[in-house]
């Protein structure tokens, strides 16, 4: 769990690791995603209190998020693709997590923000700049 914001977090893997990077919008509903924040500050001062290590399969980045999310929407199905963390956007798509009114290729593509975050790199719009062309969800 990183507690940092959006332009140190995606400029560090953009522009500085020269990662390829990709935003999605995820279907949730105010209320859930209320909960889902509130679960990450919960997550996060369980950490202050009592410290816990990096774990490659039952502790990443994505199984906390999926535990997470379980408590927040309900019953979630296991997958393979929630410990290879580059399949996460083919599982949340599965589960109806992102748009479907795109195919998730053309998600991928809408959400590739490498390129975006690049020229936006100081900019004050960073946040709107790497957002623009990603489609948005009304929920």
């Amino acid at each position: 769990m990183i507690a940092a914001d959006e332009r140190d977090i995606v400029r560090l893997r953009t522009n500085v690791r020269r990662e390829d990077t990709y935003l999605y919008r995820v279907r949730l509903s105010v209320p859930a995603i209320r909960s889902l924040f509130l679960a990450y500050v919960e997550e996060a001062n369980a950490l202050v209190r009592a410290p816990r290590f990096y774990h490659t399969i039952t502790g990443n980045c994505t199984t906390l998020v999926f535990n997470m999310l379980k408590r927040t929407v309900g019953r979630l199905p296991l997958s393979y693709r929630l410990l290879l963390s580059g399949y996460m956007p083919e599982y949340v798509y599965s589960v109806g997590g992102l748009d479907a009114r795109y195919p998730l290729a053309e998600l991928r593509s809408k959400g590739y923000i490498s390129e975006r975050a690049r020229r936006a790199d100081q900019s004050a719009t960073f946040s709107a700049d790497i957002r623009e062309g990603v489609p948005a969800i009304t929920v």
